[in-house]
């Protein structure tokens, strides 16, 4: 018999068998390539909890990284793979009612226009 494909490998060297080897999904990336006696290991990409951002994307052999938002500057509401936003600024004609935080954007009001009297 000949050696395995190159999408097989022969787990157990004592027969010829060749086994199919595993795939990781997109939300996982590689951890051990598959070898001719070996499986490829796959492990699941990181989410970015709320108050994170995806600072490097994953690649098929690497992981997520996240960054923490800066409060005041940038945040993210939910988990997942969104990098940090913008927090919003208010108008001239608004007041903040609402400080950001590293997972909550501002939130601002319209002035209310007084009238003379």
């Amino acid at each position: 018999c000949g050696p395995c494909s190159s999408a097989s490998f022969q787990a157990d060297s004592n027969t010829f068998a060749c086994v199919g080897a595993t795939n990781c999904t997109v939300w996982q990336y590689q951890t051990l390539a598959l070898t001719a006696t070996a499986d490829r290991v796959c492990a699941n990409t990181t989410i970015c909890a709320s108050g994170e951002g995806e600072s490097i994307a994953p690649t098929a052999t690497t992981n997520r990284q996240c960054t923490p938002c800066i409060a005041g500057v940038n945040f993210t509401a939910t988990a997942g793979t969104a990098a940090c936003a913008e927090v919003r600024l208010c108008s001239l004609l608004e007041y903040e009612t609402t400080a950001p935080s590293s997972s909550v954007n501002r939130v601002c009001a319209g002035l209310t226009n007084c009238s003379a009297g």
